[in-house]
């Protein structure tokens, strides 16, 4: 009987905080990689500076930043999760890793080091017809997911409960 107590406290805690699929939200998640031509590698960052920010962008550059929530040790997980705002101004987001090099806890122009790349989250407040730049297609109520490097299809956009793959390549150095 302790067991199954200690299971549900635990389950409860880990929905709680988005950690269980299907329980507190969709989420985006990826992993951090080094920039191609190994110039700046994860290992070297300062840590301590690296937050995670969803921010929102058009297609010619970024537009509104909404928050944000640290990122732990990306040395030792080189991976993150982030549980994604449940009703934020419509419009297209981007996942950016940021230095905090000022220490004012918020992203500020020029810190961005690492972002999601041709990956957008995109939140409509209804069925609609959106568009990117020149691309117009057609969006679901809720959190959609989009690849502008891929062709429009069934599957892109798209929604889930989970957005897979928002691989974070480091850009920049945080010293």
């Amino acid at each position: 009987m302790k067991n199954r107590l200690w299971l549900l406290v635990v389950g409860g805690l880990l929905a709680g905080c988005g950690l269980l699929p299907g329980i507190g939200g969709p989420q985006v998640n990826g992993s951090f990689s080094d920039s191609p031509d190994g110039t700046y590698k994860w290992a070297n960052v300062n840590a301590g500076k690296v937050r995670l920010a969803l921010i929102g962008v058009t297609s010619s550059g970024i537009t509104s930043y909404n928050g944000q929530a640290e990122v732990k040790d990306v040395n030792v997980f080189r991976a993150y999760a982030l549980e994604l705002p449940s009703a934020p101004p419509a419009g297209a987001y981007r996942v950016y890793a940021y230095c905090d090099a000022n220490g004012s806890g918020s992203f500020d122009p020029g810190e961005d080091i690492a972002d999601s790349g041709s990956k957008l989250l995109i939140w409509a407040t209804a069925d609609s017809s959106f568009a990117f730049g020149s691309t117009r297609f057609d969006l679901k109520k809720g959190w959609n997911g989009y690849d502008s490097s891929q062709a429009l299809s069934s599957s892109n956009p798209y929604q889930g409960e989970n957005y897979n793959n928002y691989n974070l390549t480091l850009r920049a150095n945080c010293p």
